[in-house]
C-alpha cells in the first residue's frame, strides 16, 4: 500500500517580529522527493518547487505589516477624571511591527483516514511540535545574522492558547481534498484573573523593597533568581531555568558566607578566601559549618544530595553540554534547590544570632 501525502497548514502571530520581508517564504525540505509525487499539488506555499516530486518539509510564509498601537488606552480608562482636563487627545500612538506565519508541515503516512480521525489532537500535536522545531531554527539564526535580540526559539506559552489549523491529503493532480479544519490546544494558561495579593503579602513585600534599598535585605538578588527560574519553567525554557535557579543559590551561598559569616566573627580576608573556594567545597566544608547544616553531596537521601545529582549536575549538563531537560527533569531539580534553601532558613531559624536572616529566606517566617 503506498503511503498518502498529507499537508497541515498552522496560522498564528509570532510574539515578535524578527523582520523578515513580508510575503518571504523558507522551507527545508527533510527527505528526498517521495517517488510518484510529481504531478501532486502543494499550493499554497509560495516558493516550494516540485523538485521531480514533493518531499517532506517544513516551511513558513510570512506576513509582516506595520501597525499602529496605543500607549495610555488603558491608563486613560483607570484615570479618566483626573486626566481628562490635560488630555485632548484620548490616546498616543506609535507605528509596531507585527509579523503572522503560515506554518506548514507535508509528510507521509501510512495511515490514510488521518483527516478523518484529525480529531484527536495526538498527531496534530506531533506535527506541530516537529514543525516548531524547525521554525525555532529559523528564528534563532535570523536572530544571529540580523543582530536582532528579540528574535530567538519560542514556546508554546508564548502563543495563544488555541491555534488554528487546516489539515488535508494531497491528491494526484488535483487541489488537496477532505479539508479538515480545527483548533489545537497548544497550552493550557488561558488568561485568568490573578489572585489578589493578602494585606500580609503586601506588607511583606513593601518591607522587602524598603529593606533592598536601605541595603538590609542581603538575598533580594538570589530571589530575583529564584522567581525568573520559575517564570522561565512556567514558560516551558527548561534548560533556561535549570541555570537560573542553580546561578540563584549560588549567589544565596555566597551571601550567606558574607552575612553569616561577620555573625560568626570572620574578618574579611577569611570571607573573601571562603568565597574563591571551589563550588563544591565550599558548599560541602564551609557553608555547612556556617549554617550548622550537615552536608554530604555523595549521600543521595539527604536534600543535599539529592540537589546535587539532579540539580546542580543537571544545570553542568545544560551549561557544557547542551542539554536540553524535559518539563520533569526541570521541575526536580528547581525542587531540589528550593528545599534545600528552606533547609537552611529553618536552621538559621532556630538560632538566636541568625534568626532574623531566616525571615529573607523563608517566606512565612
Amino acid at each position: 500500500m503506498l503511503d498518502t501525502i498529507f499537508r497541515l497548514n498552522f496560522f498564528f502571530e509570532l510574539p515578535f517580529d524578527p523582520g523578515v520581508p513580508n510575503q518571504s517564504t523558507v522551507s527545508f525540505h527533510t527527505s528526498e522527493p517521495i517517488p510518484g509525487t510529481e504531478s501532486l499539488v502543494c499550493e499554497p506555499i509560495p516558493g516550494v518547487l516540485p523538485r521531480n516530486g514533493i518531499s517532506e518539509l517544513v516551511s513558513v510564509w510570512f506576513r509582516r505589516q506595520i501597525v499602529e498601537c496605543g500607549l495610555s488606552d488603558k491608563t486613560l480608562e483607570f484615570w479618566k477624571e483626573e486626566l481628562a482636563p490635560s488630555t485632548d487627545n484620548k490616546s498616543i500612538h506609535v507605528q509596531n511591527s507585527a509579523t503572522a506565519i503560515q506554518l506548514t508541515r507535508v509528510w507521509k503516512s501510512a495511515n490514510r483516514s488521518i483527516v478523518e480521525t484529525a480529531a484527536s489532537e495526538d498527531t496534530i500535536s506531533k506535527e506541530f511540535n516537529r514543525s516548531l522545531d524547525v521554525l525555532n531554527k529559523l528564528l534563532v539564526a535570523c536572530g544571529i545574522g540580523s543582530n536582532n535580540s528579540r528574535c530567538g526559539p519560542i514556546v508554546r506559552q508564548q502563543l495563544p492558547p488555541f491555534v488554528p489549523f487546516i489539515l488535508s491529503r494531497l491528491v494526484d493532480g488535483q487541489d488537496p481534498t477532505n479539508c479538515h479544519r480545527g483548533l489545537l490546544m497548544v497550552h493550557g494558561n488561558v488568561p485568568v484573573v490573578s489572585d489578589e495579593m493578602t494585606e500580609l503579602q503586601l506588607n511583606s513585600a513593601i518591607e522587602m523593597v524598603a529593606e533592598e534599598i536601605s541595603g538590609r535585605h542581603v538575598f533580594f538578588t538570589s530571589g530575583e533568581f529564584f522567581l525568573n527560574a520559575l517564570r522561565l519553567h512556567s514558560e516551558m525554557r527548561y534548560g533556561h531555568a535549570v541555570i537560573e535557579a542553580q546561578t540563584g543559590f549560588e549567589v544565596l551561598c555566597d551571601s550567606l558566607i558574607r552575612t553569616v559569616g561577620r555573625l560568626r566573627g570572620l574578618d574579611e580576608n577569611r570571607i573573601k578566601q571562603l568565597q574563591e573556594l571551589p563550588f563544591r567545597n565550599k558548599v560541602e566544608h564551609h557553608l555547612g559549618k556556617l549554617v550548622n547544616v550537615q552536608i554530604d553531596l555523595s549521600d543521595l537521601n539527604t536534600s543535599f544530595g539529592n540537589w546535587w545529582a539532579c540539580g546542580y549536575n543537571l544545570r553542568n549538563r545544560v551549561a557544557h553540554d547542551g542539554y536540553r531537560p524535559s518539563g520533569d527533569e526541570s521541575g526536580k531539580a528547581l525542587d531540589s534547590i528550593f528545599k534545600i534553601v528552606e533547609e537552611i532558613g529553618l536552621e538559621l531559624k532556630k538560632q538566636p544570632e541568625t534568626r532574623k536572616l531566616s525571615r529573607y529566606i523563608l517566606r512565612d517566617s
